[in-house]
């Protein structure tokens, strides 16, 4: 099975923490025998931060993220993008393209991340054949799509300082070790359907909490998984 991605290929994750990201996954709900297979079919890669996992229109990928934080983007035909899931530790990502063969979204790492790439040809034979996998893979998706919708009520229905935390995330970029928003006040404000003041305080606020800073490159997200949890529960 052919994997790609833009990082470097590493192979020494300490087994405790793939156990541990693993027991604390879906997959630890598969039969004994499944789960076996998929560990012993699966790759192992560490992702730099900024780089890319896997790109819309791949073949399907399956990824459980060991550590680091992952964001998926997907793309409208004029080339705006948008963040509409994000997954950390003990998380998989690209469920959806296993049980529909199509992949709609790019999975991007936001900060350096270890991830397991897993079979997929094998989990579809699983889910086909066996009830006790197919029920807890039907579950996952459905908590995907919840979490999906979740995540743009946020966007639209949330908070400001909610909303700017998720378009901090957006739209940082990798500036050498940092992560920066290179974009002014006006500029995220605007994003937000809000006025430069009201982002300024949010943007304040986060600074106050020592999940961003000012830099010469523009605003540094020195907590990418705190602004993270922002962006979720405010």
């Amino acid at each position: 099975m052919t994997h790609h991605a833009e990082g470097t290929g590493e192979y020494a994750h300490p087994e405790s923490t793939v156990d541990q990201a693993w027991s604390s996954s879906f997959l630890a709900r598969l039969p004994a025998k499944v789960q076996s297979e998929l560990r012993d079919t699966s790759v192992a890669l560490t992702i730099p931060a900024g780089h890319i996992i896997y790109r819309a229109h791949d073949d399907p990928r399956l990824i459980l993220v060991i550590s680091g934080l992952v964001r998926i983007v997907a793309a409208s035909p004029e080339g705006r993008k948008a963040t509409i899931r994000y997954a950390s530790r003990a998380d998989c990502v690209g469920m959806v393209s296993v049980v529909t063969d199509t992949q709609e979204v790019t999975a991007e790492a936001v900060t350096a991340a270890e991830v397991l790439f897993l079979n997929v040809g094998r989990l579809q034979h699983f889910a086909r054949t066996e009830p006790a996998v197919g029920w807890p893979v039907a579950q996952f998706v459905g908590r995907v799509c919840t979490e999906v919708i979740e995540m743009m009520s946020s966007a639209l229905f949330g908070s400001v300082r909610q909303r700017v935390a998720r378009h901090l995330l957006d739209l940082a970029v990798r500036r050498g070790d940092d992560l920066v928003v290179v974009q002014d006040q006006q500029e995220i404000a605007d994003a937000i359907g809000s006025v430069r003041e009201v982002a300024g305080r949010a943007i304040r606020d986060l600074r106050e909490r020592g999940l961003v800073s000012r830099s010469d490159a523009g605003l540094r997200l020195d907590d990418p998984q705190g602004i993270h949890e922002i962006s979720l529960h405010g």
